[in-house]
C-alpha cells in the first residue's frame, strides 16, 4: 500500500499524514472543538449565528468525502493527487475563511474562548472575519455587535497574552469604549436620518393616498356616469330596435300593399275607360236601332231594352271609376304609413322630441287602423268581389 505523504500549512505550521486514517483523526478531533456551532439558533439567514454556522457546516460537508476519497484512491496515484490537492485548497484556501477553527489559529482559540461565556458574542466575532472582515454586518443581537468590535480590535493587533501588563488591559478597555462611543454616534447619526427619512416618507405617502382617493372617487364617479349614460343609450336603442323589429313587417306589408293598389288603380282605370266608350257605343247601337222611328211607333220592350242596357253600362262604369278612385286613394294611404312609420323610428331613435305614452297611442292607432273602406261610402263595394257581388244582386231583371 502506498503511502499517501499529504502536507499541509496551517497557521504557519506544516502538518504531514501518511495515512488517510491519520489525517482522518486529525480532522475529527478539530471539528470536535466545534461542535457547539451546530446546537446555536439562527432564526434569520441574514445573522451571524446562521453565516458561522453555515460556513462550519460547508466546510464538514466538503471535507468528509474527501477523506472517504482518501481511502479509496491510494491505489491510484493520478486521483489520489487530485484528491489531496482538493484537500489543501479546502484548508489553505483565504478566500473560504476555513483556517480560523483550527486549534493553531488564534482567532479560532479567542473565539472559543469567548464561546464559553456568550456564543452569540462568538458567532459575531468569527462573523466579522467570514464577512470581508467587516463591522457592518446584518446585527441581530447586541451580543452579535460586541462581538464584530472584538474582532476588529483584534484585527488591528490590540489583542491580549498572558504577558499582558495592567495599565494595557486599561489601555485596552479605553480603546474599545473609544471604538464603542465612535459607532454610536455613527449609528445614531444614520437612525436620526433614517427617522426623519422616515417621517418625509409617512407625510410623502399620507400625500399620495389622499391623491390616490380623490382620484378613485373621480374614476368612481366618471365609470357610474359613464355607466349610466350607456345603460340609458343601450335602453333606447334596444326600444328603437324592438320598434322596428314589430313595425318592420308592417313596412314591407304596405309596400307590397302600394305595389297591389298601383296595379289595381292601372286596371280599374283602362277598365272604365273601355267601359266608358262601349256604354256610348251601345247606347248608340240601340238607339238607332230600336228608337229611330217616331213614338207612336216606338215599341215599349224595344225602349226597355235600351233604358235597361245603359243603365246597366253606367253603372258597371261608375263602379270601375269607384274602383279606380278608391284603390289610388288607398295607395296613398299606404304611403304614408310607410313614411308614418319611418318618421316614428326617426324620433325614437333621437329623442329630441320625446313621444308620450299619449301620442305615442295617438300615433299607433292611427298606424295601425283599418283601411278597407278608404274613402268608399258604406253602400258601396271595397273590393272587385264585393262590387260583382253587389252589381248581380242591384241588376235589373229583365221580364
Amino acid at each position: 500500500m502506498n503511502k499517501l505523504n499529504l502536507k499541509v500549512k496551517i497557521n504557519d505550521i506544516t502538518h504531514t499524514f501518511n495515512t488517510p486514517e491519520e489525517f482522518e483523526t486529525w480532522a475529527i478531533k478539530e471539528l470536535q472543538q466545534w461542535d457547539w456551532l451546530q446546537n446555536i439558533q439562527a432564526p434569520h439567514p441574514k445573522s451571524p449565528n446562521f453565516i458561522v454556522q453555515q460556513n462550519y457546516i460547508r466546510f464538514k460537508q466538503q471535507l468528509d468525502p474527501l477523506i472517504n476519497n482518501l481511502k479509496q484512491y491510494l491505489d491510484s496515484p493520478q486521483q489520489l493527487e487530485n484528491c489531496k490537492k482538493s484537500i489543501i485548497n479546502l484548508l489553505t484556501n483565504p478566500n473560504q475563511h476555513n483556517q480560523i477553527i483550527f486549534s493553531q489559529s488564534k482567532i479560532g482559540l479567542i473565539s472559543q474562548e469567548i464561546a464559553i461565556k456568550d456564543s452569540t458574542v462568538a458567532t459575531g466575532f468569527l462573523a466579522y472575519f467570514i464577512v470581508q472582515k467587516s463591522t457592518h454586518l446584518p446585527i441581530i443581537t447586541l451580543g452579535s455587535f460586541d462581538g464584530s468590535v472584538i474582532g476588529s480590535l483584534i484585527e488591528n493587533k490590540e489583542y491580549l497574552t498572558i504577558d499582558n501588563k495592567p495599565e494595557q488591559m486599561g489601555n485596552l478597555l479605553k480603546s474599545w469604549d473609544k471604538t464603542l462611543d465612535n459607532l454610536g454616534e455613527k449609528y445614531k447619526s444614520e437612525l436620526d436620518t433614517l427617522s426623519n427619512t422616515n417621517d418625509d416618507l409617512i407625510k410623502q405617502i399620507s400625500k399620495l393616498k389622499q391623491t390616490n382617493e380623490k382620484n378613485n372617487k373621480l374614476q368612481a364617479s366618471t365609470i357610474e356616469t359613464l355607466i349610466n349614460d350607456t345603460t340609458s343609450k343601450l335602453e333606447d336603442l334596444t326600444e328603437v330596435y324592438n320598434e322596428k323589429l314589430s313595425l318592420q313587417s308592417s313596412v314591407r306589408y304596405w309596400k307590397n300593399q302600394t305595389k297591389r293598389y298601383n296595379l289595381s288603380c292601372w286596371i280599374y282605370g283602362i277598365c272604365s275607360i273601355i267601359s266608358a266608350i262601349l256604354t256610348v257605343f251601345l247606347f248608340w247601337y240601340f238607339s238607332s236601332k230600336y228608337l229611330n222611328v217616331t213614338f207612336s211607333k216606338l215599341v215599349i220592350w224595344h225602349l226597355s231594352i235600351v233604358i235597361a242596357s245603359s243603365l246597366f253600362c253606367i253603372w258597371i262604369t261608375k263602379t270601375l271609376v269607384h274602383m279606380y278612385t278608391s284603390n289610388d286613394y288607398l295607395k296613398t294611404d299606404a304611403n304614408e304609413r310607410v313614411t308614418m312609420i319611418n318618421t316614428y323610428l326617426a324620433l325614437l331613435r333621437s329623442k329630441t322630441d320625446a313621444i308620450d305614452k299619449e301620442h305615442k297611442t295617438i300615433i299607433l292607432n292611427t298606424l295601425f287602423r283599418p283601411s278597407t273602406g278608404a274613402m268608399l261610402k258604406e253602400d258601396n263595394p271595397a273590393t272587385t268581389i264585393e262590387a260583382i257581388t253587389k252589381l248581380l244582386k242591384t241588376a235589373p231583371k229583365i221580364s
